[in-house]
């Protein structure tokens, strides 16, 4: 991982490479789509932390555009390269520049949970209620189970569909979270074998959020528990 991180950060174009070429096995190998989704997420957070935010946002927006042009020659959805930028590229790049700034994981994480927050505001302001649309579709994946002969029993139950339709939009939000942090933190973890082997160690063993962030988590927790809707 040390070679790949010194390759990375040897170049403008060499981490292009790397971003662009596993963008494109993102979608052509799909058991190891996530894996290689998120090595591209921290290649792009390497080049801001270890180079510069300029030379990152070149690098993300130069293998961006090779991924996009890429499957449009194959005739293929290049939307859904897009929505893996936007929501997992971008997001880890910008955590990345806050990161670099500030000099404080914790403050990397803050700004991750506002993030998330902020998605998910807007997917209620934008869509209002998501919990019919989540309804549809696990009614589309109910006929598809029982058209394959797998049948699922739970999804028949309509008080049990709402029920895990209510869970889906924070479930989503909360795994493209974790995504876009365990790309920052194998990025820093990249730039401290480069610079200072071990120093993520330290740093990650050190990471405190502080009493206010506690109690700002225990405070929501018990909004959720007892505020219905």
């Amino acid at each position: 991982m040390k070679a790949l991180a010194a390759f990375i950060a040897s170049g403008r174009w060499q981490a292009v490479l790397v971003t662009a070429a596993c963008g494109v096995m993102t979608f052509m190998l799909p058991p190891f789509s996530t894996v290689l989704n998120y090595l591209a997420a921290a290649a792009v957070a390497l080049v801001m932390l270890h180079i510069g935010t300029l030379q990152g946002l070149q690098v993300l927006f130069i293998a961006s555009a090779a991924t996009v042009l890429f499957y449009q020659l194959l005739g293929l959805q290049a939307v859904v390269v897009i929505i893996m930028v936007v929501l997992l590229w971008l997001p880890c790049a910008g955590l990345a520049v806050v990161l670099r700034v500030s000099r404080r994981l914790d403050t990397a994480l803050k700004a991750a949970v506002v993030f998330g927050a902020v998605l998910l505001l807007a997917v209620y302001g934008l869509h209002g209620d998501p919990v019919p649309w989540w309804i549809e579709r696990l009614q589309v994946l109910q006929e598809m189970l029982d058209s394959a002969g797998l049948p699922v029993t739970n999804l028949s139950d309509e008080q049990t569909v709402r029920a895990v339709a209510a869970l889906l939009t924070g479930l989503v939000l909360a795994s493209l979270l974790v995504g876009v942090l365990g790309s920052l933190m194998l990025a820093r973890w990249w730039q401290s074998q480069l610079v200072h082997p071990g120093g993520f160690r330290e740093e990650f063993s050190n990471l405190r959020q502080g009493q206010a962030a506690g109690l700002l988590t225990l405070g929501t927790l018990l909004a959720a528990r007892l505020v219905s809707g």
